[in-house]
């Protein structure tokens, strides 16, 4: 899918709001049917809901309704076990992702895998939290995306490598070196730089320097607001800015700190 306009899918953004895909350099409304408009039932405060939900995300909801009388236990115990397994992955998965603050194109490969995967292969006594980190370790491998596996815990590697090979070898998962293409650019951190510059006073010259440090950026699986503010701290050797950006933008201190760590190494 790309943009008609701008025959590209380098700007397309999901809007899970309004139940769309847009692109962000002329506008144009790429889809409008990312979202389902389905009722189902919410774990969390036991009733139905309404909301618009996309469609990955509906395979791991329940679509039926919990009577008023009746016991979670009578619920749950009639549901599809299959879905109630979805449920429970879902859950750790989401737990895991947050914490890794890694970007939500991750989220949503890592998803598909595992419901690809679940469907041919049994993951009867392996740990769910350890085979989460390695279906997000994979797609991060598959996108060349340089993640630290020590994120997951560094006491944890030895069993997350174990469910990594397991996955690979049971999906026939081979790893392919691709030749270097070409500098990498990113038209969204640049905008989130050129924003966030006007904010702290920074000029037109000194954004331009910025925006040429984008391709340092390349192998951080970061938010791109958090990369940019990486950047800027980066290149004006001011730590301080990291903390009045955060604050003003509501973006996580720590992990800009984090990215701007990634970008020195």
């Amino acid at each position: 899918m790309s943009c008609q306009r701008c025959n590209t899918n380098i700007y397309l953004l999901d809007d899970f709001t309004n139940g769309c895909s847009v692109c962000s350099n002329c506008g144009n409304v790429v889809n409008n049917s990312l979202c389902l408009d389905e009722a189902t039932y919410d774990k969390s405060t036991e009733c139905m809901s309404h909301s618009m939900t996309n469609h990955l995300e509906s395979q791991f909801q329940l679509p039926t309704a919990k009577m008023k009388h009746q016991s979670n236990v009578s619920f749950f115990s009639s549901q599809d076990p299959h879905t109630l397994k979805l449920m429970n992955f879902n859950k750790k998965f989401k737990q895991i992702f947050n914490a890794c603050q890694l970007h939500e194109s991750i989220e949503t490969e890592a998803k598909l895998l595992y419901l690809d995967f679940e469907k041919k292969e049994s993951m009867k006594g392996r740990n769910m939290d350890f085979m989460v980190c390695a279906f997000i370790y994979i797609v991060c491998q598959k996108k060349n995306y340089a993640m630290n596996i020590k994120l997951f815990g560094e006491e944890f590697i030895t069993d997350i490598m174990s469910c990594v090979k397991f996955i690979e070898e049971s999906s026939n998962i081979v790893h392919v070196i691709e030749a270097p293409s070409d500098v990498f650019h990113d038209a969204q951190i640049e905008a989130f730089i050129r924003k966030y510059s006007i904010i702290i006073g920074i000029n037109r010259r000194m954004i331009q320097e910025i925006v040429k440090l984008i391709p340092k950026a390349e192998f951080i699986m970061r938010k791109k607001e958090i990369i940019a503010i990486a950047l800027i701290a980066y290149y004006k050797k001011n730590k301080p800015i990291i903390k009045t950006l955060s604050k003003e933008f509501c973006v996580s201190e720590l992990a800009i700190k984090s990215a701007l760590r990634e970008i020195v190494e």
